[in-house]
């Protein structure tokens, strides 16, 4: 599924989503499509994860519906697909 996204330009953005996210969805403490694509656009906080053979992008973000808490998302290296999404507790600590 590819939902767009408009992020601060004239065109939207479209992200993908891996099989992972769409199966993890049911699990406590993960969210939704549409929460992870917000907590993109609010998106406060930006790192590359370098892993063995890939970087991965971390991306913490707050959102309207959830306030006080952060959602860290995680994207693939093409900065388009989102892995995983889901309630950060440590995101206060770290961002300190």
């Amino acid at each position: 599924m590819n939902l767009p996204i408009k992020l601060g330009g004239d065109s939207p953005k479209v992200f993908k989503f891996t099989e992972y996210f769409l199966k993890s969805r049911n699990k406590p403490g993960h969210v939704d499509q549409l929460t992870a694509l917000e907590a993109i656009a609010n998106a406060i906080h930006h790192e590359l994860q370098v892993l063995d053979k890939e970087t991965r992008h971390s991306l913490v973000g707050m959102v309207e519906k959830h306030p006080g808490k952060y959602i860290r998302v995680i994207l693939l290296q093409d900065g388009e697909t989102i892995h995983n999404a889901f309630f950060d507790r440590t995101a206060r600590k770290k961002l300190r």
